[in-house]
């Protein structure tokens, strides 16, 4: 059986949305804020590789690293309803565990 335990948390830009990488179901999970503090829960996006390690929010986009396949993925986030939607850029990493963006 597949054990599902997370490995990072993050609030997103607005505040509005907690995004949970998924390592036993290889996903990043979508959980709303509630007005009093409780969450839903709303969508789960496959990280598209195995073992999702990190992630990072950067303005619009989620970037995640996904440590089983050795690559990294990006999504674009949606400010209103939170959902992820891949964007078609992926890079292939090793040992990707962890994620900074910096600017320069």
């Amino acid at each position: 059986t597949n054990t599902s335990t997370a490995s990072d948390i993050h609030l997103s830009s607005n505040g509005k949305f907690v995004y949970v990488s998924n390592r036993g179901h290889n996903s990043i999970v979508t959980y709303q804020i509630n007005a009093d503090g409780t969450l839903k829960a709303l969508n789960w996006e496959s990280s598209r590789g195995v073992t999702p390690r990190g992630f990072t929010i950067y303005k619009d986009l989620l970037i995640v690293a996904n440590q089983g396949s050795d690559d990294m993925y990006v999504f674009k986030v949606n400010a209103n309803t939170g959902a992820l939607t891949y964007t078609g850029n992926s890079y292939k990493i090793d040992g990707a565990v962890s994620l900074y963006v910096a600017e320069y």
